[in-house]
C-alpha cells in the first residue's frame, strides 16, 4: 500500500468537501512549463471545484474565459504574485471553465496552478 500524500487535504477539510460535493477529493499542483503569450492557464474540467492561478513571473498577465484573450481586458494578475481563486460555492461554474491568458509582451513567464477536484467513481451503467 502506497503511503498517504501529506499534501492532500485531510480530516475536517475532507469530510466537509465530501459532504458538500458528494465524493472524495484530490488536489493537484502544477507549474506549467515557461510559456509565451497567448496561453492556456487551465483546461475545462467539470469536476474542478476550486482553481487558483498565480503569476510567478516578472510581467503582468491577463486571464479570461475567452480564447482570444486581450491585453488589459479580463482579470489582471500582477507580476511576481498576482493570483485569482475561484470556488464553486461562491463563483458557480467559473472554476470548471477553460481559462486563457495573455501578457503585455511576448516575454516568457511562469504560472503556479492549484486545483481541487472531485473524484468520481466509474459507473459502467452510466457509460
Amino acid at each position: 500500500m502506497a503511503p498517504k500524500n501529506p499534501y492532500q487535504p485531510a480530516g475536517a477539510v475532507v469530510e466537509y468537501l465530501q459532504t458538500v460535493f458528494g465524493g472524495p477529493f484530490e488536489t493537484r499542483e502544477s507549474y506549467p512549463l515557461p510559456v509565451t503569450t497567448p496561453f492556456v492557464a487551465a483546461q475545462r474540467n467539470p469536476e474542478r471545484c476550486q482553481l487558483t492561478i498565480m503569476n510567478t513571473s516578472d510581467v503582468d498577465l491577463w486571464i479570461s474565459t475567452i480564447p482570444a484573450a486581450v491585453v488589459q481586458k479580463g482579470i489582471k494578475l500582477v507580476a511576481g504574485s498576482g493570483f485569482v481563486t475561484f470556488n464553486v460555492v461562491e463563483d458557480g461554474v467559473l472554476p470548471s471553465m477553460d481559462w486563457f491568458g495573455i501578457a503585455l509582451s511576448n516575454a516568457t513567464f511562469n504560472l503556479y496552478v492549484i486545483e481541487a477536484l472531485r473524484i468520481r467513481k466509474f459507473d459502467p451503467s452510466q457509460a
